[in-house]
């Protein structure tokens, strides 16, 4: 988490995305669906708490450069997220 406080992209601080990920990804096949859909391969996820692997994917995306895909995806399945 410390890794990741602090950064934005496109004005959604990455922190927010650590909150409310696992809020609405709240099981662990619920977010390796989510790694699947934005093509993270969910192998790479070790399997722990909802919030423990949504940091977990979030730091992939960062390294990735897949945030924007991720943010699409959570929009796209939970159009109420960010407002």
């Amino acid at each position: 988490y410390q890794r990741v406080k602090d950064i934005h992209f496109n004005n959604v601080a990455i922190d927010l995305l650590i909150n409310d990920l696992p809020k609405f990804y709240q099981s662990s096949s619920s977010i390796k669906t989510l790694a699947k859909h934005i093509g993270i391969n969910p192998a790479l996820l070790a399997e722990d708490s909802s919030t423990s692997m949504s940091a977990q994917l979030i730091s992939f995306c960062i390294d990735k450069e897949k945030v924007e895909e991720l943010i699409d995806r959570m929009i796209y399945d939970y159009p109420q997220i960010f407002k």
